[in-house]
């Protein structure tokens, strides 16, 4: 028997055949992309930063491009190609140490909830956690990037925290707190 004759099904015209052949491939290409931009979020975070959110939020971790939907995912890569959906490094809080924003979420995917919380490294060395939005039912895929210091924004870089199927929130941080504007897209 020949390798032709194997993938015949009979009843079924040859083009079908390949065309689903050839979905499921660009499905599993698709799925594999994602997951090798899943790397990107790997090593963002510090080891000791990983270590406070195991910690404070054990049944979360921050999102990762393979969390999103194809369309969403898609999306995502167009504007961001080498960002992580649920890390953002910036200055958020200081000039003088980096801050992160991140985005954690669960196993369970979007029936998880969502939290964004913004991490910076206090005097004593320790992570201090500050939420800034919170999700307990369930979260419409969302992303969370850097929006980087502008003339009228002040001196720190701002974070954009994107609803895919909705707008955006900017978080900015003045006067010992974060400060959250809602913007269209």
């Amino acid at each position: 028997m020949n390798s032709r004759a194997k993938l015949d099904v009979p009843g079924k015209p040859r083009c079908l055949r390949a065309s689903a052949c050839l979905a499921v491939l660009v499905l599993l290409g698709a799925v594999a992309f994602a997951r090798s931009h899943d790397e990107l979020c790997a090593d963002l975070l510090p080891s000791d930063t990983r270590d406070t959110l195991r910690t404070q939020f054990p049944d979360l971790y921050p999102q990762r491009v393979s969390d999103l939907s194809s369309e969403y995912q898609e999306a995502w890569l167009k504007e961001h190609p080498q960002e992580c959906p649920g890390v953002a490094v910036g200055h958020f809080q200081s000039l003088s140490k980096m801050s992160y924003a991140v985005l954690l979420v669960g196993s369970k995917g979007s029936l998880s909830g969502s939290k964004l919380v913004v991490m910076t490294q206090g005097p004593n060395g320790a992570w201090k956690v500050t939420k800034l939005s919170e999700e307990t039912m369930a979260y419409h895929y969302e992303a969370v990037s850097k929006l980087s210091k502008t003339k009228s924004a002040g001196t720190l870089d701002r974070i954009r925290f994107k609803e895919f199927d909705g707008g955006a929130s900017v978080y900015s941080f003045a006067g010992g707190r974060f400060h959250k504007t809602a913007v269209k897209e």
